[in-house]
């Protein structure tokens, strides 16, 4: 029997293949690297990467939701070009301030930053990604994704292969987005659009420049709490402890948030059914969104079980004897990724309820008590210290600041106990 999916479902398919491909293609990339620069460079490169990726969430400006909903209105490819050149703009700006600074304080980490950041340039492009999402070309972007991953990690293993040098390795990185940019420029007019309107002039660009910032502000300062709560404790440990431990606790960062794709997309493909549920009534909701709770709870709990026996040889296998201490902390990252699942089902009926405004301050309060407990433990048990400080901060983020507001307290309840007493 041939299953036939309409273009929604297809084009979401698509890109939970893509996504696939990126994790599995990160962690080869990983596996490698780990195997060439051992606990410590690795932990200095992990730093490096950490303030990248603050810098790199910050250069998308909080644009991708928001594009997709005023290109879809009207002049897409105006609104296309704009955004790629604010984000170019940005990348000229950062890029030798941050090299500037590097060079001026003889910081070779900076350094290393700004030559990261050149990456910043390719990626503006990927604001063409737009078009594919508006037209519900997935299928597309997994191509161009495949085609990119190969070259990749062609390069990176050719570059790793030959040296350890952290320049040479940052510089492989740089080359992050370039590909995917030929990708999406290319197929850009196969796929319907049109090279000679990606054109803009100055006061039209000026006004939808601002049009876009306004509706946008909120989405990047979200963003920037996200990433530095998710951040923060691998930076505390650098200042705290030094390279070494951070190269073997990002080892435990990178497979948890590999596992967290999972309940990621269970609750993403959910989404659909929970707004149809939402028009047969408040109930029907809370008791579809209970049953997804359920589902993506059983799945975390056999996760954790079977990471708890296999962990430490998965390790070894993989990254070497000298990462076998990422075994403790990667062990309470997963149990704090029950904690995560809880926000991930709650967060669809805060979209659906359109509750965004509360989502600020459970990030926030979420943040300062990581801050708060990284600085007590880290110094007392180490890199454990991290990951139960990101475990205890997600459960004041995700559980007990919702309890105080009215309108998110029945909700959290009843996600409590499906996901701790599970339904009883």
């Amino acid at each position: 029997m041939k299953i036939k999916l309409d273009s929604n479902s297809s084009h979401a398919l698509w890109l939970v293949f893509d996504k696939s491909i990126k994790l599995v293609s990160t962690l080869l990339v990983i596996v490698f690297m780990t195997r060439v620069l051992g606990p410590e460079k690795f932990g200095e490169f992990s730093y490096v990467q950490s303030i990248f990726t603050i810098i790199f969430t910050f250069s998308l400006l909080g644009l991708e939701s928001i594009l997709v909903k005023k290109a879809s209105e009207n002049n897409p490819h105006e609104y296309i070009f704009t955004a790629i050149l604010m984000r170019l703009l940005f990348a000229a700006l950062i890029i030798p301030l941050l090299l500037i600074y590097g060079v001026a304080f003889g910081n070779d980490n900076y350094v290393l930053i700004s030559i990261m950041t050149l990456s910043l340039i390719a990626t503006a492009f990927h604001s063409i990604e737009t078009w594919y999402h508006l037209n519900l070309l997935g299928r597309f972007l997994v191509k161009i994704s495949v085609f990119s991953n190969v070259i990749l990690l062609a390069i990176k293993f050719i570059v790793l292969l030959n040296t350890s040098n952290l320049y040479v390795i940052c510089a492989a990185f740089a080359f992050d987005g370039i590909f995917v940019s030929i990708g999406l420029i290319t197929l850009f007019g196969r796929s319907g659009g049109d090279y000679k309107k990606l054109k803009i002039t100055v006061e039209s660009f000026s006004n939808k420049s601002k049009e876009l910032l306004s509706d946008s502000w909120p989405l990047i300062l979200n963003s920037l709490i996200v990433i530095v709560y998710m951040r923060i404790d691998q930076l505390m440990i650098r200042s705290l402890l030094g390279d070494y431990s951070l190269g073997v606790y990002s080892v435990a960062v990178r497979l948890t948030e590999m596992w967290y794709f999972v309940p990621t997309m269970i609750v993403a493909g959910y989404y659909p059914k929970l707004l149809k549920k939402k028009k047969e009534g408040q109930a029907e909701l809370i008791k579809e969104l209970i049953t997804l709770a359920k589902k993506v709870y059983k799945i975390s709990y056999i996760a954790i079980v079977l990471i708890f026996m296999f962990s430490g040889w998965a390790i070894s296998l993989l990254f070497g004897d000298e990462f076998l201490t990422a075994k403790e902390p990667l062990s309470i990252l997963l149990i704090s990724g029950v904690i995560v699942s809880l926000g991930l089902v709650r967060g669809k009926w805060i979209v659906i309820e359109e509750l965004q405004r509360y989502t600020v301050l459970y990030l926030v309060s979420g943040l300062i008590a990581n801050v708060i407990l990284n600085l007590i433990l880290i110094p007392r048990i180490g890199i454990a210290g991290a990951a139960l400080a990101t475990l205890l901060s997600q459960t004041v983020g995700t559980i007990i600041m919702p309890l105080f507001i009215n309108k998110t307290r029945y909700i959290t309840l009843a996600l409590i106990k499906a996901t701790f007493l599970y339904g009883r």
